[in-house]
């Protein structure tokens, strides 16, 4: 197949109040083919028309194509390239990873392509300009490519695109399905939420660090009655525990009359065999929030490069010297220490689970590294006025 690149002149500029219009053409086999890309001022939307003029009487069909290159930061630490395609529902877009790019798509009415933080990609297509789109990489630089029909006389369509960052509120103005593009996974509907209360936030306070550790405390504060209550009964719960063990060795040989005895101890003393679950039960309600602010932190641009203090300039990288994490490893110990154990395996388990998450956390965004800090923090605190309450 004969491909020709064919080379744009600048031929006109017309600036509008809210739009600049700029048209550029060129010649090829007889064919004058004109651009003209409307570009917005006040989003990150692009129009574009393309005329197909015949300047010959015998002239040959043209087969175009529409090459655009995907959004790619090189300098970006851990920025990827991958698809945006409409869904069979056309209703939001999903996401082609690299390993599946190798294949065609017939008439999409979204096609683009994204990296970490932006996306190009066509929006619009009103008199279905696009017959055939994939991808193509090349000098490693993905491009998608659009391919239009055969053209054998004069002819011009209409195509909108979105090339911008992905910004929610950008995004859902130009087209709300591009919102999918947003790398949040299942837990999107509550990263989404975070994300909103985070900028509300940030609106009033214009420091991202500021606003996460406010975010922290608010997000704490409907389960203060439920961490004291269940932290209160976990405690109780501890001072029988060596009891229960023994009861486990005595009867070890005989299950069913193991089992009978540690109910009837349980009913004998008012206790519920759920006490230690209900200590749990607040830290398995952050987990959720926890997974939700790293895809946020990691995903979204308006956190990239988003300062604290000091040395904390980027709270969706790492902290550099690994203060934060050493001080949430040393908050978590502090919280050890605050909490009784009567079992010797546990306790010894529960002194090593400070040291094992300051390793997983240390290489973690500064800013999910600061809400956990924060979070223990407010659970210290907790902790000291709840003794101190009860005694």
């Amino acid at each position: 197949m004969n491909l020709k690149v064919c080379v744009y002149n600048f031929v006109d500029i017309k600036e509008m109040d809210d739009q600049v219009a700029i048209a550029y053409v060129t010649n090829v086999d007889g064919w004058e083919i004109k651009k003209t890309y409307v570009v917005y001022k006040d989003s990150y939307k692009l129009d574009l028309n393309i005329e197909f003029n015949q300047k010959v009487k015998n002239i040959n069909s043209i087969k175009p194509r529409l090459f655009f290159p995907a959004p790619f930061i090189g300098e970006l630490e851990g920025d990827f390239q991958n698809g945006v395609v409409i869904n069979t529902k056309g209703n939001s877009v999903n996401i082609v990873s690299e390993n599946n790019l190798n294949q065609a798509w017939i008439m999409p009415g979204v096609f683009g392509a994204q990296d970490k933080y932006f996306v190009h990609s066509l929006i619009n297509d009103r008199k279905n300009f696009v017959q055939r789109a994939f991808y193509k990489k090349l000098e490693n630089k993905l491009y998608p490519i659009l391919e239009g029909p055969q053209v054998n006389k004069e002819e011009s369509w209409d195509l909108s695109f979105y090339v911008g960052p992905k910004l929610i509120n950008d995004l859902v103005s130009v087209d709300e399905r591009l919102e999918g593009t947003l790398s949040f996974g299942w837990l999107s509907w509550l990263c989404k939420l975070l994300l909103q209360l985070l900028a509300w936030l940030h609106s009033f306070l214009g420091n991202f660090g500021l606003a996460i550790i406010i975010m922290t405390i608010l997000l704490k504060l409907p389960f203060t009655p439920l961490t004291i209550s269940g932290r209160k009964r976990m405690e109780e719960y501890q001072k029988y525990q060596p009891t229960i063990n023994r009861i486990r060795t005595k009867y070890k040989n005989d299950i069913q009359k193991q089992q009978a005895e540690i109910i009837k101890f349980h009913k004998d003393h008012n206790l519920s065999p759920a006490a230690p679950m209900l200590g749990c039960l607040p830290l398995l309600i952050q987990m959720p929030i926890l997974f939700a602010l790293y895809r946020m932190l990691n995903n979204y641009l308006g956190l990239y490069q988003a300062p604290f203090a000091g040395w904390l300039v980027n709270l969706s990288a790492k902290d550099p010297y690994y203060v934060l994490p050493i001080l949430m490893g040393v908050s978590m110990f502090i919280q050890q220490r605050m909490t009784p154990v009567a079992d010797s395996k546990q306790k010894v388990m529960m002194m090593f689970m400070p040291l094992i998450l300051t390793a997983v956390f240390i290489n973690f965004p500064a800013g999910l590294v600061l809400y956990w800090l924060t979070n223990n923090l407010l659970t210290i605190g907790e902790d000291f006025l709840r003794k101190k309450y009860y005694k």
